[in-house]
């Protein structure tokens, strides 16, 4: 998701207004990331709101490689399709031996799929298996009342390991009423990422609290939105829809954002709940169409349909954007700043644009809507 805001001048209503204190220059930005760093620990560097600058190095709980190429639906299907094959059959197998002898003597599973994979980038997965075979010869009369319950249950388990599968490599099905059963679309499951990745930078929260001394939770909010906003959204390598034989769909997991200080703003925003720690307050994920007559600002390179920011749970004050939920305020916060000659950060409540039709995700544990 591309949401960067090259030069725009003016914000719409309720937008950001640039103060010198939230100004923080390109010259002053801490130094890019070596590639020869320690993979093993994270280095964090930015500006306060205040332009005070903070630096400090925390050790990752996780291989951190791992995490990252775990992410993301390759592109050869048929890799995806043999493993789901292969799971299958494993499944039932398993449940064959849990009934016993005689019938693990005749069990005889194969799992092969439908059709050829396509190599080609899709936000869709076509799995469907053939017929199984199960059995190497036939079922003595006594045993087919067993084995009947086994077969039966196979299309249930086919579908909860082709889900299970799609959501371990960080996607999840949404409803389409376009498409067919056995098409289906996919989209980013930002709260389970964003909770898979959250463990493992538990020591650099931490840090990150002890070394700025924050009075509040509130003060937190401030100083990781202004660490996120410090992060550049252009690079010559930006989050791209395919990425080393993967389907990523243009989003990055939060250590490879915090990792390489740069990201887009849906990347960034999981990013930012991977890294809170604290059971409140409430924080939502705000996926939003941008009106056309905003979108038109925007430069053709970076010209973009939908924009990702937070809504943090609090009480909002005088000016600041919010969104409703239920009889629950989310005050919005932007996880991108302006960019420019200087870096405009924004506080909590000010926004980028107007918005149109909102998804939302709960990236925490209850914010009052269902998933």
């Amino acid at each position: 998701m591309v949401c960067s805001l090259w030069g725009i001048g003016l914000l719409q209503a309720g937008g950001a207004e640039a103060t010198p204190a939230n100004r923080v220059s390109q010259k002053a930005h801490c130094p890019p990331v070596k590639k020869e760093d320690d993979p093993s620990s994270l280095e964090i560097c930015y500006h306060d709101f205040s332009g005070s600058r903070h630096k400090f190095t925390c050790p990752l709980n996780a291989a951190p490689h791992e995490e990252e190429e775990s992410f993301g639906l390759y592109l050869d299907h048929e890799k995806i399709f043999n493993e789901l094959d292969r799971r299958l059959a494993e499944e039932i197998l398993k449940r064959i031996q849990t009934v016993g002898e005689p019938l693990v003597g005749y069990a005889d599973v194969e799992i092969t799929h439908n059709g050829e994979a396509s190599k080609t980038p899709s936000d869709t997965v076509l799995w469907s298996y053939k017929p199984p075979r199960l059995w190497k010869r036939e079922l003595p009369g006594a045993l087919r009342q067993t084995t009947k319950a086994i077969e039966d249950q196979i299309p249930k388990l086919a579908d909860e390991i082709y889900q299970g599968y799609v959501h371990e490599r960080g996607f999840a099905f949404k409803p389409s009423a376009s498409q067919g059963q056995d098409k289906r679309e996919l989209e980013i499951a930002y709260k389970s990422i964003a909770d898979k990745e959250r463990a493992m930078l538990a020591d650099c929260y931490t840090l990150f609290v002890r070394e700025a001394a924050p009075e509040d939770d509130a003060a937190i909010v401030n100083l990781l939105l202004a660490a996120l906003q410090e992060m550049p959204l252009l690079n010559d390598d930006y989050p791209p829809v395919e990425e080393e034989g993967r389907y990523i769909d243009g989003f990055w997991v939060p250590l490879k954002v915090l990792k390489s200080r740069y990201g887009d703003c849906d990347s960034k925003s999981v990013a930012f709940c991977s890294l809170w720690q604290s059971p409140g307050p409430q924080i939502v994920l705000f996926v939003n169409d941008i009106p056309e007559k905003e979108k038109d600002r925007l430069p053709p390179r970076l010209r973009t349909d939908k924009h990702a920011l937070l809504g943090i749970e609090a009480i909002p004050g005088k000016k600041q954007a919010f969104e409703e939920i239920g009889n629950r305020k989310f005050v919005l916060c932007e996880v991108v700043a302006m960019l420019g000659p200087d870096m405009e950060k924004l506080h909590q409540g000010k926004t980028l644009f107007s918005f149109l039709r909102r998804q939302k995700y709960c990236m925490t544990s209850d914010c009052g809507f269902e998933p």
